[in-house]
């Protein structure tokens, strides 16, 4: 669903959704009117005295469900929830058909008078959108219409109205033996059972509105506030089918008690003017979102906006074609269980995606109102986004430069020991069997050439190693950065002590702390006068954390002399993420600390 900064106020579809929706309204409006009408007639039409009271409640059922479901069928077309209540406002009618003198009206009156409850169970575990999700709901609302249909047609089985001699009373079309005790028997089962299940029924709705989310639960209020009364109604209801009670408690239950469903449609409809407030209210929101605002505050707005405490905000990144989160880290927004996404977009394009609860968008007008809202602190925060999305993007490329040179050096390390190394030391083979051979009569003058060519090639070999153990230690790979720093140690014209976790780190993360400590060294070398380095190594909240500090002369600064050396160290550590710290006082030395992501 696209949103857009001009649809600031669109609470109820217009044009020609309206006119769809509509035609559907009014015609379940005019319909229940006429069963309305019909109903309260019904006594007068037949010569017997009214009973103005019960009628009256008995009538006002289903005007108020057939009234909100045509409400809802305006204000939320597509929504299921409006054919729902009008069918309970319709099937509440069902008792009313025995007014007319015909075999299947009476039989479909004595057979099927409680229908609406499943219906009704239909539409507290469906409420707001009218769908079902879960399967075990699901597989309860199969057994509900199942039992509700089946049970009152094995009553009805063994159910003759006839069987006294009433010759006004019309025949029953699902009679199949007339037997009065079968006929109580099979109804004190079936009412026992089905005071059992509307028990574990509303247990179910109790826990479906528990485990509901923050805005789940605001949606849902209509329901919470009729689970407890409709309950209450039913179950006595099943009651006075099974036992004898009092003519006056009797009357009460049957005739007053409906009030209580009532509860219901009527929270619907103050639930409808209370997202009116609240359409009434965003424009207060405003003032929280003008000005400069810190990161994360658009969030926490539209969150308090729209009752749902766990939005989520993503940005639409246009250099890299996708959405971002606030820090500019690329995300895939992907549908997830129990929670649905929708874009807002403004006059220039794409500008964000809320990831929010799925009864929120059961108002569209409302999520419209607050995008609206919310554009312009969201084009801030969608361009600081960018920004730290075009960073990370930066950092990555320059990850994979430092991989890369990795990956060049390690080569180039390989190549020098396969290749020349091996052909300088099969040369200096081929020099010594010369020697040899010479023997101690040969020509003095060609064994002192021999002798010097031979020292010279095993000083070559050595340089060479050197070379490549700088370029690319084998013991990092081999055996990870304490034993490679401790070979370093070995070969450095200063005294230095290394204090590092056996543990392996990263291949990149390893390679740039070994270059660091290096780089120190042979800066501390060169430059600082020290007597001794102290290198250590240590883990520390996910991060690798190697600090190099010697008791030289200090003074050192990226700007100076040793500018190159630090600014490559400082390079090399901010393309993996980390950061780094040079302390050096005049006179006590120089510290350098970094900090590289290792979790």
């Amino acid at each position: 669903m696209s949103l857009s900064a001009a649809a600031f106020w669109t609470p109820a579809p217009s044009g020609t959704t309206r006119n769809r929706a509509g035609w559907p309204a009014w015609a379940v409006a005019g319909a229940g009117l006429i069963g309305c009408t019909l109903s309260l007639l019904a006594p007068i039409l037949h010569g017997l005295p009214m009973h103005p009271g019960a009628q009256a409640v008995h009538a006002a059922v289903t005007a108020a469900y057939v009234g909100a479901g045509a409400v809802a069928l305006v204000r939320r077309p597509g929504n299921a929830v409006g054919a729902l209540m009008a069918a309970i406002g319709f099937l509440w009618l069902i008792p009313d058909l025995g007014w007319i003198r015909a075999p299947l009206s009476a039989t479909l009156a004595v057979t099927y008078p409680q229908l609406y409850q499943p219906v009704l169970a239909h539409l507290a575990l469906g409420f707001p959108s009218g769908r079902v999700t879960e399967r075990a709901e699901r597989w309860l609302l199969g057994y509900l219409y199942a039992f509700t249909l089946l049970s009152n047609l094995a009553v009805a089985a063994f159910t003759d109205p006839r069987a006294d001699g009433c010759s006004d009373c019309q025949r029953n079309l699902f009679l199949i033996h007339s037997s009065p005790l079968a006929e109580q028997r099979a109804s004190e089962v079936t009412t026992l059972v089905s005071l059992v299940t509307v028990v574990a029924t509303a247990a179910v709705i109790g826990r479906h509105l528990w485990r509901a989310t923050s805005a789940g639960q605001y949606a849902m209020a209509p329901v919470m506030w009729v689970l407890g009364p409709a309950a209450t109604y039913i179950v006595l209801l099943q009651v006075a089918d099974l036992v004898s009670l009092p003519s006056a408690m009797e009357r009460v239950i049957r005739d007053y008690l409906p009030l209580t469903l009532l509860v219901l449609p009527v929270g619907f409809l103050v639930g409808l003017l209370r997202i009116r407030l609240t359409y009434a209210r965003v424009g207060r929101f405003a003032a929280d979102l003008a000005g400069p605002a810190p990161p994360g505050r658009v969030r926490e707005v539209l969150a308090t906006m729209l009752h749902d405490p766990d939005l989520e905000l993503f940005y639409w990144s246009s250099s890299s074609a996708a959405y971002v989160d606030l820090h500019g880290n690329p995300v895939k927004p992907d549908r997830v269980a129990d929670r649905a996404t929708t874009a807002i977009d403004s006059d220039a394009g794409p500008l964000a995606l809320l990831v929010v609860d799925p009864a929120v968008l059961a108002e569209p007008g409302l999520v419209r109102a607050a995008g609206a809202i919310a554009q312009l602190a969201l084009e801030n925060e969608r361009l600081q986004a960018e920004v730290r999305s075009q960073l990370v993007q930066l950092r990555s490329a320059s990850a994979r430069l430092v991989q890369a040179g990795q990956e060049a050096r390690r080569k180039i390390e390989r190549d020098l020991h396969d290749g020349a190394q091996q052909r300088l030391l099969a040369l200096s083979m081929t020099l010594g069997r010369a020697r040899d051979l010479l023997g101690p009569k040969g020509d003095p003058r060609m064994r002192d050439s021999l002798d010097r060519a031979h020292a010279d090639l095993h000083q070559a070999i050595a340089e060479l190693r050197e070379l490549a153990r700088g370029i690319h230690p084998v013991l990092l790979s081999q055996e990870g950065l304490a034993s490679a720093l401790r070979a370093l140690a070995e070969r450095s014209p200063l005294p230095v002590q290394v204090a590092a976790p056996a543990e392996r780190f990263g291949e990149g993360v390893e390679s740039t702390a070994y270059f660091v400590v290096s780089e120190a060294i042979t800066n501390a070398a060169r430059h600082s006068r020290a007597g001794l380095v102290r290198v250590l190594v240590r883990r520390d909240a996910g991060n690798l954390v190697v600090e190099v500090s010697d008791d030289g002369i200090g003074s050192a600064s990226e700007s100076a002399r040793l500018g190159t050396g630090l600014a490559g160290m400082r390079d090399r550590v901010t393309a993996l993420g980390g950061v780094m710290s040079v302390v050096s006082p005049p006179g006590q030395g120089t510290r350098i600390a970094v900090r590289l992501p290792c979790a």
